[in-house]
């Protein structure tokens, strides 16, 4: 998941959209939220964990993660 967030940042240049996705899918793949968010935490930006949470939080997260790409 780390790996797909870091990609998906560096090609669309765009770290909340990418944190944002893998709290998605993240949730969709029963990933534990905390230990996800600390890699987020490592750009040394706390909106890209806010972004995190909110994706890993939004109800039906199969529906927004189709609707996110």
């Amino acid at each position: 998941m780390c790996g797909y967030a870091y990609n998906l940042a560096e090609a669309v240049g765009d770290r909340q959209k990418a944190a944002f996705e893998a709290g998605l899918l993240s949730r969709r793949y029963g990933l534990e939220r905390d230990r996800i968010a600390e890699f987020f935490s490592e750009y040394g930006n706390q909106q890209t964990v806010v972004y995190f949470y909110a994706g890993y939080d939004t109800p039906g997260g199969n529906e927004a993660v189709r609707m996110a790409r």
